[in-house]
């Protein structure tokens, strides 16, 4: 489930994604469990993984102009 990133992009915490988002930490890790087309998180070393922010807001983006 966790992928490395070949680039260095604005990652934020689950708790940004979950502040965007407006639901809770447990909530966006469901979805990364569930949902195939939310992004995947980007391991940025043991113990530290984040999620891209911009692919997040382009997740959010598709999701309102379906």
């Amino acid at each position: 489930m966790i992928q490395e990133h070949p680039k260095n992009p604005i990652c934020g915490k689950d708790t940004d994604v979950a502040n965007d988002l407006q639901c809770s930490r447990s909530q966006v890790w469901h979805l990364l469990k569930s949902d195939p087309t939310f992004p995947k998180p980007v391991k940025m070393s043991n113990g530290m993984t984040r999620l891209a922010m911009e692919e997040i807001h382009s997740w959010i983006h598709a999701l309102k102009t379906k």
